[in-house]
């Protein structure tokens, strides 16, 4: 867990395991989404998705929490913070 206040924390290496949807998501688990830079926005591509987007990662989260914590927080992982 980061400390409070802060805006970046580092995330440990992900091991990608592709999975069929619906085995992959659990209910303690947040999707979180993964963008190339931390701009979040992108062109709209032809499939109507962010060309900034790349995937969600299902990252478990703590027992006191839920996805709708994180989702409020705006909890997003990045490939490049552009600080």
């Amino acid at each position: 867990m980061p400390e409070p206040g802060t805006m970046t924390s580092l995330l440990p290496i992900v091991h990608f395991q592709p999975q069929q949807c619906a085995e992959s998501v659990k209910t303690a688990e947040y999707q979180c989404p993964l963008y190339q830079t931390s701009a979040r926005s992108g062109m709209l591509s032809s499939t109507g998705q962010s060309t900034n987007f790349v995937l969600h990662i299902c990252l478990p989260f703590p027992r006191n929490s839920n996805a709708a914590d994180w989702i409020l927080q705006g909890v997003a992982a990045v490939c490049s913070t552009n600080l």
